[in-house]
């Protein structure tokens, strides 16, 4: 064989080659396409909460709670408060909730239930524990949340409310009772007296009237009735305006919050 004839022949691909190159341009360029797809997209990602409660708590069953998770970053101490609302019931069988597009970072997480429903923390309201998330910036960060009571089982609770009256039946400044009762006997658990000015009593007109019984109610579903005692004698009589609400939940170491009573 000639010179020429030979680099022909040796510069020149055998078919076995060809077919060979031809296979592996296309398995790299799959390969290529499947990881562009499945890529997780970096930066902010969202964070996805497994919350749950687990307490003695016993509110009325169709109520529902604000759940506030505090999520602070622990570098620029940055954050916000994302919040949802659910019924109790639900809770202690856990919820997810997702928070979206949270930068990437080590956080503080911790969460309260706002019982009270007046915005703020108060140290006898569910929380959890104070944890540290860390957010990676390529996948979703997944955490649980338990909130805890922050009261001992036999603690006892206390209402907050208010009484109104706008009747023409009785008038002046006469005390105002009330009482709390076993809906079953209407046997009389506490009894207290709506706070005035030296004791005088209470003249009724636009604004409502105060009152709590302070930590005295033991955890259960009760009767609250309001009474005027217009004559005077500490006990109710029929011809005196009265209220009353029912059920009440109480629950260990917590207000009843929002028992309001018109009287008539």
């Amino acid at each position: 064989m000639s010179t020429q004839t030979r680099g022909v022949v040796e510069g020149r691909r055998s078919p076995l080659c060809y077919v060979l190159l031809t296979t592996l341009s296309a398995a790299l360029a799959c390969v290529d396409q499947t990881s562009d797809s499945t890529a997780p997209e970096e930066g902010p990602q969202d964070v996805i909460l497994a919350v749950s409660y687990v307490g003695t708590a016993n509110p009325d069953p169709l109520e529902e709670y604000e759940v506030k998770v505090h999520l602070i970053d622990r570098q620029t101490r940055e954050g916000g408060i994302p919040s949802f609302r659910t019924r109790l019931d639900r809770l202690r069988s856990g919820r997810e909730f997702t928070i979206s597009r949270r930068k990437p970072g080590l956080y503080y997480v911790e969460a309260q239930l706002d019982w009270t429903k007046d915005g703020s923390w108060d140290e006898f309201e569910p929380s959890s524990e104070p944890a540290e998330l860390n957010i990676d910036r390529s996948k979703p960060a997944h955490m649980s949340i338990v909130l805890h009571d922050r009261t001992s089982p036999n603690d006892r609770g206390w209402l907050v409310g208010t009484a109104t009256y706008q009747g023409l039946g009785a008038s002046g400044t006469h005390q105002l009772y009330f009482v709390v009762q076993r809906p079953a006997d209407f046997s009389t658990v506490v009894q207290v007296r709506a706070p005035s000015l030296f004791g005088s009593g209470i003249s009724f007109g636009t604004n409502d009237v105060f009152f709590t019984t302070e930590k005295r109610v033991p955890a259960g579903t009760y009767r609250v009735v309001a009474y005027w005692d217009v004559n005077g004698n500490g006990a109710y009589d029929r011809s005196e305006p009265v209220g009353d609400r029912v059920p009440v939940f109480v629950s260990p170491g917590l207000p009843s919050v929002g028992v309001d009573i018109a009287l008539r």
